[in-house]
């Protein structure tokens, strides 16, 4: 498992929402090829958590979750720190 926190200040819970969760939960579930993501989002933050199947290369893993979260990082609002 991969958790990935991104901090949101400012943002109320219904806002990160829509405007990070919903984004970052996208990007896993094509990097992974799976559906196995999951999320918290509260005021000021979101988790989001990415399940691997067992066996599962870990280091090739995160790696791609790695790329794909920084090739998209544009989708997130401005004034957002990287994840």
């Amino acid at each position: 498992m991969v958790d990935i926190v991104v901090t949101a200040n400012g943002y109320k819970a219904e806002e990160a929402v829509e405007l990070v969760t919903v984004r970052s939960k996208t990007l896993l579930r094509e990097s992974m090829g799976s559906s196995n993501v999951y999320s918290q989002t509260q005021d000021d933050r979101v988790v989001v958590t990415a399940r691997f199947l067992v066996g599962t290369d870990e280091d090739t893993a995160v790696l791609r979750i790695h790329e794909k979260i920084r090739a998209n990082i544009t989708g997130l609002p401005k004034g957002i720190p990287s994840p």
